[in-house]
């Protein structure tokens, strides 16, 4: 059987993949983006849309970056926690 630390460990828990998959908020979001996207896709020629898909690209890359960096800093704020309750013991 395996703890929740290996299976974070072997990449099996990602959580900086699937930490808005029970949030309406950013289901809608995302939904308008696509939406949006796809409107101003149709408005641009094709010298426009390289430009466009490159902006695309970046965007993806930068919230990737973010999330996994979101993750690091909670995962190092939930140690720092537990070693301040487990030294107060």
């Amino acid at each position: 059987m395996n703890t929740i630390l290996e299976a974070l460990w072997n990449g099996n828990i990602k959580p900086y993949f699937d930490y808005d998959a029970g949030n309406d908020e950013i289901k809608e979001l995302k939904s308008y983006l696509n939406r949006h996207g796809q409107d101003l896709e149709q408005l641009l020629d094709k010298e426009q849309k390289l430009v466009f898909d490159k902006l695309l690209v970046c965007g993806e890359e930068y919230i990737y970056l973010s999330k996994v960096l979101a993750f690091e800093e909670g995962f190092v704020l939930a140690v720092k926690l537990m070693v301040a309750a487990l030294h107060d013991r």
